[in-house]
């Protein structure tokens, strides 16, 4: 079984659920953490990455560039004010962060076809 759970529209997940899940037990105060918790923040998280990236790709065009820059992001922020909380962030992940990033496994589970038919 995959990590990604079904939409009633039938579309996968983009992020894994086991990942936001990983994310949200990282605070320390947090014990136990619903299902419909980890899909209603994976959910959102997907929302705003897809709101993000489609501004910014409208930034990006406007340049008439093909790639994304760090300042099409920094340009976009304040233009939304559902951005503003970005506002003055430093948007660069820290090293120490970026290689543990890059070390980081996918689950086993993840891994496996969804359909194991050996017949």
């Amino acid at each position: 079984m995959s990590n990604m759970a079904e939409e009633s529209d039938g579309r996968m997940n983009r992020i894994p659920a086991a990942r936001v899940k990983t994310i949200m037990k990282a605070d320390h105060e947090v014990k136990m953490i619903a299902n419909d918790a980890v899909f209603a923040v994976t959910r959102a998280t997907e929302l705003f990455v897809s709101f993000l990236a489609a501004k910014v790709e409208l930034q990006m065009k406007t340049s008439s560039r093909k790639t994304v820059k760090r300042s099409d992001i920094e340009l976009v922020i304040p233009s939304y004010d559902k951005l503003m909380f970005l506002e003055g962030e430093d948007l660069t992940i820290p090293e120490e962060n970026a290689k543990a990033f890059e070390d980081d496994e996918t689950p086993k589970e993840a891994e496996e076809p969804a359909n194991n038919n050996n017949a």
